[in-house]
């Protein structure tokens, strides 16, 4: 009989070890200091979002388990000794006092930066970093006007103009003690954006970190930093769809590259970084790309499209998305110049503005063949032909476009009515002689131009620097220009440019 329990109690201690080793290389330790420290089965999940019962499941079932997932950095900062405790306490006590030299706001100067660290008990501001790409439309077809949206067709590709996102996991000490500072979206996360000099120089803000607070504390060169941001949006619906109730929120920190209302879907490449975020390293809730997909829809219409290799085929609203990862794209070895101009423009007042009775129905599978070059292309023209099926008839057909009108967009005559300097600038850019293309992108205030690439790239970005100031000269129009690159993801990985975009001075 003792011979039998010995024998059960070792079979039991290996099985523990077993498991201890099964459960230590699960962690993952990609760009993540995280471990999953508690399974707490909590009340079964039911989403709402999926209409057919088929797409209302995770992992095969048509609930789960809340899983839960704390970080070992949370644990550290919670359980801080007594010293730190009387650190923190001094620094809310010269906030509070009005003797810190920082105004609550959430534009952040160096050394604000430096405070937040501090209140947070860490080496650095963020735990995970991603870079979050802008795109261009190659071309964009209206097709339908809808009751609530606008039936196109489009082709997109990603390029290495970007923001950085900084992600830091909150406790719920660290939010409190981050109110002290910054103040909270509705959402209970705080965005924050790098302090741009030059911008403050523009609008002749004083020195100090927030003088902005003045003008609106939610708005910083008219990007948001409240729940009207894409990011909060996908937080926000991504706890309530798959009912997350847990303590855990997120300092989000943007150092904003790309510029706002041009067109380049930054917003929106913003909200599907945060996203990736949350499915690759934190909650893992969806684990199909149908799920995701689905999610994703209700949220934008470009949103979808940054899921995507980076080259993409995109049609209803823009967010269904037929990926060309595979296919190799006749611009892909081109330089582009981004021309962005000093007034934005709002996509709703773009399609507002919109007049049907002028848009020729160009054939987008005709275009779409004229951008890819390899084998596949037959094989996807008629996956894209079959999705546009309903409106082949409807299409005129054209054997063969120069290059200029294979790149069109049928937003630049409500663009061009809205804002006169960018039809200006459209056709300036295509007299100088050296651009094999020059069309608007998106709905916005920015024009992009590819190369003919025969200057070497030395006297093109000097050519280009002349050029600009010609541009404020003659037409009398500010503008910023970036050279970038095009920019592909692999799959399972997010964008990691090996370059980032050049602003052209």
């Amino acid at each position: 009989m003792k011979i039998c329990l010995h024998i059960k109690s070792f079979l039991l201690f290996c099985i523990s070890l077993l498991l201890t080793n099964v459960v230590s290389k699960i962690v993952p330790t990609e760009c993540s200091n995280f471990a999953r420290k508690i399974y707490k089965p909590s009340k079964v999940v039911q989403l709402n979002f999926f209409p057919h019962p088929l797409h209302n499941k995770i992992n095969s079932e048509k609930n789960v388990s809340e899983k839960l997932w704390k970080s070992s950095n949370l644990t550290k900062r919670n359980n801080c000794n007594l010293g730190k405790k009387q650190t923190y306490s001094n620094l809310d006590k010269g906030i509070n006092n009005g003797r810190n030299l920082h105004t609550k706001g959430n534009v952040l100067c160096n050394k604000k930066m430096k405070l937040i660290i501090q209140l947070l008990n860490k080496a650095k501001l963020y735990d995970f970093k991603f870079f979050s790409p802008a795109k261009i439309n190659l071309f964009l077809r209206l097709k339908e006007k809808k009751e609530t949206y606008n039936e196109i067709s489009t082709l997109m590709h990603s390029i290495n103009l970007g923001d950085d996102l900084f992600i830091t996991v909150l406790s719920r000490e660290d939010q409190k003690r981050l109110k002290h500072v910054l103040y909270p979206c509705t959402s209970g996360d705080f965005l924050t954006i790098r302090k741009n000099k030059d911008y403050d120089r523009e609008h002749n803000d004083k020195k100090s970190c927030q003088t902005y607070e003045k003008k609106d504390i939610h708005y910083y060169n008219n990007y948001p930093l409240n729940e009207d941001n894409i990011i909060i949006k996908v937080l926000k619906r991504y706890r309530e769809e798959l009912g997350i109730n847990d303590d855990i929120r997120f300092l989000v920190h943007i150092n904003k590259r790309i510029p706002i209302f041009s067109g380049v879907g930054g917003g929106s490449s913003n909200g599907a970084s945060v996203f990736y975020f949350l499915e690759k390293y934190f909650y893992k809730y969806l684990k199909s790309n149908e799920l995701k997909h689905e999610f994703l829809k209700k949220i934008g219409s470009d949103i979808s499209f940054f899921t995507s290799s980076g080259f993409a085929y995109c049609t209803e609203k823009g967010n269904y998305v037929i990926d060309l990862g595979n296919a190799q794209a006749t611009i892909s070895e081109k330089r582009i110049y981004l021309f962005q101009v000093n007034e934005g423009l709002s996509s709703k007042s773009v399609y507002e503005n919109v007049n049907y009775d002028k848009i020729v129905q160009y054939n987008p599978v005709t275009l779409l063949t004229n951008f890819i070059t390899n084998s596949d292309s037959n094989k996807i023209a008629k996956i894209v032909e079959e999705k546009e099926k309903n409106f082949l008839n409807r299409f005129v057909h054209v054997d063969k476009m120069d290059m200029q009108n294979i790149f069109l967009n049928d937003l630049e005559h409500s663009a061009f009515l809205l804002v006169r300097k960018l039809k200006d600038l459209k056709y300036f850019l295509i007299s100088q002689n050296i651009f094999n293309v020059v069309t608007m992108s998106g709905s916005g205030s920015s024009l992009f131009a590819i190369t003919k690439n025969d200057m070497n790239l030395n006297s093109e970005k000097w050519y280009v620097k002349d050029l600009i100031k010609h541009v404020r000269e003659k037409l009398n129009v500010k503008i910023k220009v970036y050279l970038c690159d095009f920019l592909r993801k692999r799959e399972h990985f997010w964008y990691k440019p090996t370059k980032i975009a050049e602003v052209i001075t």
